[in-house]
């Protein structure tokens, strides 16, 4: 069934951002799994970003895809970037946390050493004002042993970024 439901809890957002964004990836594509292409992104009223898929939102590696260019500033690797997201897990389509709802920004820097390979792919041809959808193996939910063996539980993100900044090489003052 395709559907989407209400928060039901709030994880700490590093604990989050350190299991979603530098997590390692491999090759991505393998019938059996929800592929970014298959996440929509819907905007809410209130500006808060819903991802609808079919459940259960399974990958076989990471992804990421643009879904809306930005039309700010370029991101460059080095930089630091603000970001609002939701974090949606793919067995049911709870939202697990959202930056947006608890009213707080992360930030990311940008460095290819430390982020997911297909993440950081998608992020150094980003803009400010970029929407992003990233899938990830999700790491809390057992593996069905019944399901193919490329499908594994999924969590999904959308990522809005919201602003950039070059770290000082000194501080200042």
């Amino acid at each position: 069934p395709r559907g989407v439901l209400s928060v039901k809890k709030h994880l700490p957002l590093a604990a989050l951002a350190a299991a979603a964004l530098v997590l390692t990836g491999c090759a991505a594509g393998s019938s059996g799994t929800t592929s970014v292409d298959d996440v929509t992104w819907e905007a809410g009223a209130d500006g808060i970003p819903t991802l609808s898929f079919d459940f259960p939102g399974t990958t076989e590696a990471t992804e990421a895809r643009s879904v809306k260019a930005g039309d700010g500033a370029s991101i460059e690797d080095g930089n630091v970037i603000t970001v609002e997201y939701t974090l949606t897990q793919g067995t049911d389509g709870t939202v697990l946390s959202s930056t947006y709802e608890l009213g707080q920004q992360d930030n990311i820097p940008i460095d290819e050493a430390s982020l997911d390979p297909a993440l950081y792919a998608v992020l150094i041809e980003s803009s400010v004002g970029e929407q992003i959808i990233f899938a990830t193996l999700d790491q809390a939910t057992p593996r069905d042993e019944s399901a193919p063996e490329s499908a594994n539980p999924a969590v999904y993100m959308a990522i809005t970024i919201v602003d950039v900044m070059v770290p000082l090489d000194a501080a200042a003052g």
